[in-house]
């Protein structure tokens, strides 16, 4: 008997169809392990370049402490340590084109913030004071 509006299969029908498909699921899986494989590929070569990126960060390299900094901002939930090479790259950055550098704050990256930029601008002035104060001696 037909269930809703269905023409009803024969046996043979039935077991041609369930060929049919356990051979999809059995294709499907293998191309599922095969993409877990890729993954795990493309995961090594991802961590691989991070800690390269992590190495070249604490061997003082200006782009990848940038880097860095902003990779590390990105996940955090609190409020970002920002290096000082960081800080006055932004800083430089900023005074070129304070546009661009809120649009990319604001859209692209996580880039420290104009009070940071302004406590990184008087901590600096204030070193150079003291350091011609003590020159001066």
């Amino acid at each position: 008997m037909p269930t809703r509006g269905r023409p009803s299969l024969s046996l043979a029908e039935y077991k041609k169809r369930t060929k049919a498909l356990s051979k999809e699921v059995y294709k499907l899986r293998r191309k599922l392990e095969k993409l877990k494989l890729e993954k795990k590929s493309v995961d090594h070569k991802l961590l691989d370049k991070v800690q390269l990126l992590k190495q070249d960060s604490e061997n003082g390299f200006p782009k990848a402490t940038f880097l860095m900094d902003s990779l590390l901002a990105y996940s955090a939930n609190i409020r970002p340590r920002w290096n000082d090479v960081t800080v006055a790259a932004c800083l430089i950055w900023r005074q070129k084109s304070p546009a661009a550098y809120v649009f990319a704050r604001n859209h692209i990256i996580k880039l420290p913030g104009r009070a940071t930029l302004q406590r990184f601008v008087q901590k600096t002035e204030k070193s150079m004071v003291e350091t011609t104060s003590v020159e001066n001696m």
